[in-house]
C-alpha cells in the first residue's frame, strides 16, 4: 500500500488494522515493557471511539461459565467436536473459532 512510518502514522485513525493489532493497542492482554508506541496507540483507539484498558487487563473481565459454555458449544457442533482446548480457544477468540468450525463443515 506504500506505507511508511510517517504515513502509518498521519492516518493511523483511518488505517484498516486488523483486530488483533487494535485490541493489543488497546491493552486487552497487557502492556508491554516500555509501553506502547505513541502518537499511534492513541490515534488508533480515538479513531475508533476506545479508550485504553487502566490496570490489569482480566481485573474488568466477568466471570465466565466454562460448563455453560461447553455444553452450547457441543449443542451446536456435536458433543465429538469439541475438546477442551476447543472451548479455551472459544473463550478467548470467539470470533475466530466460529469462523474456524464453519470452515471445517
Amino acid at each position: 500500500q506504500n506505507l511508511d512510518a510517517q504515513s502509518i502514522l498521519d492516518q493511523a485513525d483511518t488505517l484498516a488494522f486488523p483486530d488483533s493489532v487494535v485490541n493489543y493497542l488497546k491493552g486487552d492482554i497487557g502492556i508491554p515493557p516500555g509501553g506502547f508506541p505513541e502518537p499511534l496507540r492513541s490515534k488508533v483507539l480515538e479513531g475508533r471511539g476506545l479508550t485504553p484498558v487502566e490496570g490489569r487487563p482480566g481485573a474488568s473481565l466477568k466471570d465466565y461459565d466454562f460448563d455453560k459454555q461447553e455444553e452450547a458449544l457441543k449443542s451446536k457442533y456435536g458433543e465429538k467436536n469439541i475438546a477442551s482446548k476447543d472451548l479455551l480457544s472459544y473463550a478467548l477468540y470467539p470470533q475466530v473459532f466460529e469462523e474456524w468450525k464453519d470452515f471445517e463443515k
